[in-house]
């Protein structure tokens, strides 16, 4: 929450106020029946999962299987996505915002800025509840399992997949273009591989904060208009949709 409320700080730089009337309709998508039934049946996958042996088999799969020095090295690269540095590349994006108007440079800052912001603003608190209401411990926890236990713990959702997800979840949103579409979606799951590789998440964890990562950022779809993001031989074309 600390973040969001910097963000909200830097918003005062930004001739930005008819995206932020957009709030409100964020929340009515975020708490509409569609979105509502998504993570319905996210957290029943992630139920059946958590509080099963399926949790527990696919972690020990991975550490097993998978984590390598290969994969260390490409999380210790990742692993600040889901931490600090999405806000400092947040206040970058703004600045750019603020100091190229009226361009398509700035344009596109200025939409990417606040789609994600918005993204944040109308996910995080739900996300911070569910923590609690799930109750799940990291897989470091010797004493406690991926099985739930309403507010014992708060580990039940992955906070930094959640995170590091928005930014290329909002991307991937924002283009039309199906392999930046692709790539973009493919790179918001990085922050929740690297919570398993470091053994500070379960997999359903991170499955859990991946989706609410979705959900907010849907909600922010579509209270938007189009905005296509397409690359036409070697530049970048911005193109509006009202």
């Amino acid at each position: 929450m600390k973040k969001i409320a910097i963000l909200l700080l830097l918003i005062s730089s930004i001739q930005g106020a008819s995206e932020l009337e957009k709030i409100p309709d964020d929340f009515k998508n975020y708490f509409s029946t569609k979105n509502m039934q998504m993570l319905a049946g996210a957290f029943t996958i992630g139920a059946a999962t958590a509080n099963s042996p399926i949790d527990q088999s696919i972690y020990n799969l991975y550490q097993e299987k998978v984590r390598s020095s290969f994969t260390n090295d490409l999380v210790d690269i990742w692993r600040p996505m889901g931490q600090n540095l999405f806000l400092y590349i947040e206040i970058g994006i703004g600045a750019i915002a603020t100091l190229a108007p009226n361009t398509k440079v700035g344009d596109f800052s200025k939409k990417f800025f606040f789609n994600s912001l918005r993204a944040f603003t109308v996910g995080t608190a739900q996300l911070h509840i569910m923590k609690a209401v799930t109750g799940g411990a990291r897989p470091t926890n010797t004493t406690h399992s991926s099985y739930w236990k309403p507010f014992t713990l708060k580990h039940g959702v992955s906070g930094d997949t959640y995170t590091g997800a928005i930014p290329f979840i909002t991307l991937a949103k924002m283009t039309e273009n199906p392999y930046l579409k692709t790539f973009f979606y493919g790179v918001s799951t990085f922050a929740g591989i690297g919570r398993l590789n470091d053994g500070c998440h379960y997999p359903s964890q991170v499955f859990l904060g991946w989706m609410m990562a979705y959900a907010a950022c849907e909600s922010v779809c579509r209270s938007n208009s189009k905005y296509n993001l397409s690359f036409i031989g070697n530049q970048v074309a911005f193109d509006f949709e009202y």
